[in-house]
């Protein structure tokens, strides 16, 4: 993944929140540099990266 906009983090939170409902977990493996700066810019390191 080369970018990625509020729009992109927002549906991988619905997917996530999803998941949970039915006692599932979202875990993205190999996560690119742009998910990880753009999660890095909205707080939401722990939330999808599982990062503190």
């Amino acid at each position: 993944m080369e970018s990625i906009d509020s729009a992109g983090l927002q549906l991988l939170l619905a997917l996530r929140a999803s998941l949970r409902q039915r006692n599932l977990g979202l875990q993205l493996l190999r996560p690119s540099e742009a998910l990880r700066n753009a999660c890095a810019i909205y707080g939401l390191q722990s939330e999808l990266l599982g990062e503190p």
